[in-house]
């Protein structure tokens, strides 16, 4: 694919200056960097009007979980969000600022959900946990204070894999009502599958080619798991029925194949699809909305987009 634009400055700066530091080595340094970059890296000044830290039913029992309320809006419709972190890192805490500008953004109340990881768990846990996190927030609005009959799901990189396989698991095994999905640059395909994306953005752009082959290592170590379609949502055979979606893929994002691959599966499918293709951008541009100004332009694009699926009349922060 041709690049149309150079990468964004302000995220190519940050590229520069994260090329100077260590690479992190093992699971615990990689989780240790993920939540300092949290607290280091520059915040939108935008405020929800309140947090509550909750536990929810998971799949093998209680796990975390943080609602947050905005501003405006009342009744809030609820969306239940999954972080990224390549299924072994990612918390609450990465991703706070990520959730206070969804739900600001789209006038919705978000559930975030502290599902379990990578090595301690295989796959299927977090799999799992998502989707049991998803019947539970359905069934508990009247506790949360949410109007749950309009919700939606959200996530960013494999938190959006886990979104859409708690869509598919609705679907198909009679679960919640979804009014719309999120998906921001989502992992769909852990097969092995040589994208040209992977080849034109493998060094470089954050996440890279070698990081994504240790990822596939530990969530597929094998092939009967990898061509396990809640695994690979890709390999599903059918997308018919699934809800309103937003795929948002970045231009400089080895993912960006997997993404636009999903997008026409879903439009050939009959689903409402809309895929925002966002130029200059870079993996993980969600939480780099304090960094670039292009970024935080991508980020409310599809928080409003959810807005109006939402059925939410209110437009503004």
């Amino acid at each position: 694919m041709e690049k149309t634009l150079p990468i964004d400055p302000h995220l190519n700066a940050l590229l520069a200056s994260q090329a100077e530091m260590r690479a992190p080595t093992g699971i615990p340094e990689i989780r240790a960097r993920a939540e300092a970059n949290a607290k280091t890296l520059p915040r939108r000044n935008i405020n929800v009007a309140t947090t509550r830290e909750l536990t929810v039913t998971g799949s093998a029992g209680p796990i975390n979980a943080r609602l947050y309320l905005p501003t405006y809006g009342d009744p809030h419709p609820l969306t239940v969000f999954f972080h990224g972190g390549g299924f072994i890192s990612g918390s609450l805490a990465t991703h706070d600022h990520l959730c206070c500008e969804l739900a600001q953004g789209a006038a919705t109340a978000v559930l975030s959900i502290d599902y379990r990881l990578l090595p301690e768990h295989p796959v299927a846990a977090a799999i799992d946990d998502a989707y049991a996190a998803l019947c539970w927030a359905a069934d508990h609005g009247t506790e949360l204070g949410v109007d749950s009959t309009r919700l939606a799901l959200a996530g960013d990189s494999v938190g959006g894999h886990l979104a859409l396989a708690s869509s598919l698991r609705a679907r198909d095994e009679g679960g919640p009502h979804i009014k719309a999905q999120l998906l921001l640059y989502p992992p769909v395909d852990f097969t092995g599958t040589t994208y040209p994306s992977i080849e034109e953005n493998g060094e470089g752009f954050g996440l890279t080619a070698e990081q994504n082959s240790m990822l596939q290592a530990l969530i597929a170590p094998t092939r009967e798991i990898a061509e396990d379609p809640l695994v690979s949502p890709l390999r599903f055979a059918d997308f018919a029925d699934l809800p309103p979606s937003l795929v948002a893929t970045a231009e400089f994002d080895i993912l960006r194949d997997e993404g636009t691959a999903l997008a026409a599966a879903l439009r050939s499918a009959g689903v409402d699809v809309t895929h925002h293709s966002c130029q200059g951008m870079i993996h993980g541009f969600g939480n780099l909305t304090g960094v670039s100004t292009a970024a935080a332009a991508a980020l409310d694009a599809a928080t409003n987009w959810l807005r109006q699926h939402l059925d939410n009349p209110h437009s503004g922060r």
